[in-house]
């Protein structure tokens, strides 16, 4: 009999055990820099989700699936995950492109010649970095290349070089992340588009 008791009381505690929290897997959007008007997608998945709600959606989805979304301005989406027990809320930024590199305000500044809109770098963010260059026309013709080979917009952001005062560097990257396992996921899946290029492509913080 003591054996038999034995089980039904661990059975009985088992069955009553409280699951464990809600937890997101996968939660990215393609691409994550956008022209107004273009549209994005969001994919997700979570393991013990009862409850999840996508923002700025606002409305309950299911614990995995993936929706189209057309971006007006930057946006920040939301996922909320949970159950019983608890959950997760995880964010990700979509920026938008500052200019378009085609519109005749782009290609002309006030003195008439040519130049390319340049983004200007938020405060702080995770992003793949492909290359810092000082040639403005060298790096402008990887960016184009980046973005054709990525399927994402490269950016540029101007620096001041701090070897080389009164000179300037064109960081190219993309972004930014939700986080820096995020950032290096997608870096690896370019590992091979980009193998011809023969860049050294990192994740930088800041």
């Amino acid at each position: 009999m003591r054996p038999l008791f034995f089980a039904l009381v661990t059975n009985l505690l088992c069955a009553q055990s409280p699951p464990d929290p809600a937890r997101v897997q996968v939660f990215e959007v393609i691409p994550m820099t956008v022209k107004v008007g273009e549209p994005v997608e969001l994919r997700w998945s979570a393991t013990g989700a009862e409850w999840i709600r996508l923002e700025p959606l606002d409305k309950n989805f299911p614990p995995g699936g993936q929706v189209t979304y057309v971006i007006k301005e930057r946006t920040v989406f939301w996922i909320h995950v949970s159950n019983m027990s608890g959950g997760q809320s995880v964010p990700l930024v979509v920026e938008i492109i500052p200019q378009d590199p085609q519109s005749p305000s782009a290609q002309q500044g006030a003195d008439g010649n040519s130049r390319t809109p340049v983004a200007v770098p938020p405060p702080g963010g995770i992003w793949i970095q492909f290359a810092a260059l000082a040639d403005t026309e060298n790096a402008e013709r990887l960016r184009k290349e980046l973005t054709r080979l990525t399927g994402s917009e490269v950016l540029r952001f101007d620096i001041d070089d701090p070897g080389h005062p009164g000179q300037t560097l064109q960081r190219l990257r993309m972004g930014p992340f939700s986080s820096v396992r995020a950032a290096r996921k997608r870096l690896g899946n370019l590992h091979f588009k980009l193998r011809d290029l023969h860049l050294k492509p990192i994740v930088a913080v800041n």
